[in-house]
């Protein structure tokens, strides 16, 4: 959504609303851990909202959630945050929400009026900790780093990888409060392998993003088209895209160009079980995005010994095997994704995939992420 300037952006357009609320909050004594969304969706960044809310929910705190802006009903997934939440509210005045709170702990995830509202947050709850979960470095109006530098009234700046670290210290934030805390999503699966789904039908390719320029989805169709040319009709695997978004006729008009349509398949408005069970049948995982932070689908899908074949993007180098790698500026890009796929598919990269669930269950796993949380928010 594009962003206004802050002087013609409205305020107050919807009012609070309290979807979840326990018997008698007024006297609810539990401390409060607020977290700060423009809307309640299912991408990679708000997940992290999602685990935090959990991690703060187990430990005793009453959780409260405002969201700052209203979105398609389709790509709202309000049920996975009012499953966590005590309380959610649907307001722009996030102060005035945070002064009658209180807030032990105030995150903001990507709400531009919560970065906008940042010094009058901490003068109404001068006792909050005021976190910013920051994922990636985008272009104007996208500006959220120019709330995190000099005089700023957050405490802490979590990035997702060190190299957005020192992107945002070079832009002017300061070191002193800027930390990396990994992500990881599912908790540790014991023995992945004897609990994957083999599939009696074709195997399929997850494409697991929302249908958007960044993720170039009908980029997809053209490395099918290669990959169709490289190996037999009857092993040609299913792509399919699990997301929503603008590009999902496009990515329908480019597979019927290229002829690969029969290939091509969607599946929209899947939750966690579902998603689960998608990684553990999946042959591969493509992602060929031209930006990106740190995708939690990686994650989760070298956790269930999926091989991978993505962008070399963003940080995704600090986390992800080089082996899994496409640089997307390179010349022949396409036909680089469908022979990566092509041994994936052929079972040739069981040392890649034991690589890869070694080091998420050992050096990012769940109980790795929790130990960081504690350490870097309290």
């Amino acid at each position: 959504m594009p962003r206004r300037s802050r002087s013609d952006r409205p305020r107050n357009k919807f009012s609070i609303r309290s979807v979840t609320e326990s018997p008698d909050s007024s006297i609810d004594t539990r401390p409060v851990f607020c977290l700060v969304v423009p809307w309640m969706a299912l991408g990679g960044a708000d997940r992290c909202g999602l685990d935090l809310m959990s991690h703060y929910r187990d430990r005793g705190f009453r959780i409260v959630v405002i969201s700052t802006r209203k979105m398609r009903l389709d790509c709202q997934r309000e049920s996975s945050f009012s499953a966590l939440a005590d309380e959610i509210h649907s307001t722009q005045d996030v102060s005035g929400v945070i002064k009658k709170l209180q807030p032990v702990y105030t995150v903001v995830n990507n709400s531009h009026e919560a970065y906008d509202q940042a010094k009058a947050i901490k003068e109404v709850a001068p006792d909050t900790k005021l976190i910013s979960l920051f994922h990636m470095i985008l272009n104007p109006p996208w500006d959220f780093e120019k709330a995190l530098q000099k005089g700023t009234p957050f405490d802490l700046v979590l990035t997702v990888s060190n190299k957005l670290g020192k992107e945002l210290a070079d832009k002017g934030v300061s070191k002193k409060i800027i930390k990396t805390l990994y992500w990881f999503g599912f908790p540790e699966i014991d023995n992945a392998a004897s609990k994957r789904i083999e599939l009696d039908g074709p195997a399929f390719i997850l494409c697991p993003f929302r249908f958007h320029f960044q993720k170039r989805p009908e980029f997809v169709c053209d490395i099918a088209a290669e990959l169709k040319n490289m190996i037999p009709h009857s092993m040609m695997p299913v792509f399919l895209l699990v997301g929503d978004g603008e590009l999902y006729s496009k990515i329908k008009e480019r597979a019927a160009a290229l002829e690969v349509s029969e290939w091509i398949q969607f599946k929209r408005g899947v939750d966690y079980q579902e998603m689960n069970d998608l990684y553990r049948s999946a042959a591969a995982l493509v992602c060929p995005s031209v930006d990106e932070g740190i995708p939690l689908t990686y994650f989760e899908a070298m956790q269930w010994l999926v091989p991978l074949a993505v962008s070399d993007v963003g940080a995704v180098k600090e986390l992800v095997p080089s082996e899994y790698l496409i640089d997307f500026k390179s010349e022949n890009e396409a036909l680089k994704y469908a022979k990566l796929l092509s041994k994936h598919l052929a079972g040739q990269s069981q040392c890649e995939i034991n690589a890869s669930e070694d080091l998420v269950n050992k050096g990012f796993s769940k109980s790795v992420w929790e130990q960081s949380v504690m350490k870097l928010i309290g």
